[in-house]
């Protein structure tokens, strides 16, 4: 994403922000969460993921890991945090931001997620 910065007589340049991949995370966040999700679970996600429809893939694994109380890694949670703050007043945003904040007060550090799909 770019940013454009300037004011007054000062001429604008581009700030390049970084944001997760919308992919990348929802292929981490399943490969945290997967073994606490039911098979009817895990094939809506691939029906999401296989449909290029990330949010949708991202909310339904959030929520599925609010009703397991899964552990999710701190680090993709404040990523997962920063990634649904695009989605500003989008209708369930608001409802998962805190899901994640429930999540992020009970996280705690963990290996799974590490292991990232190329």
């Amino acid at each position: 994403m770019l940013h454009f910065t300037g004011f007054g007589n000062v001429p604008a340049r581009r700030v390049h922000v970084r944001l997760p991949s919308e992919s990348d995370l929802a292929w981490e966040l399943l490969d945290n969460v997967r073994g606490h999700l039911s098979v009817l679970e895990i094939n809506t996600v691939a029906v999401h993921l296989s449909s290029y429809e990330f949010f949708d893939a991202v909310a339904a694994l959030i929520n599925s890991a609010a009703r397991a109380d899964a552990a999710i890694d701190v680090d993709l949670l404040r990523r997962l945090g920063r990634w649904l703050r695009r989605y500003d007043g989008h209708p369930d945003q608001a409802r998962l931001e805190v899901l994640l904040n429930v999540r992020l007060q009970s996280a705690r550090p963990t290996t799974a997620g590490l292991h990232r799909r190329g």
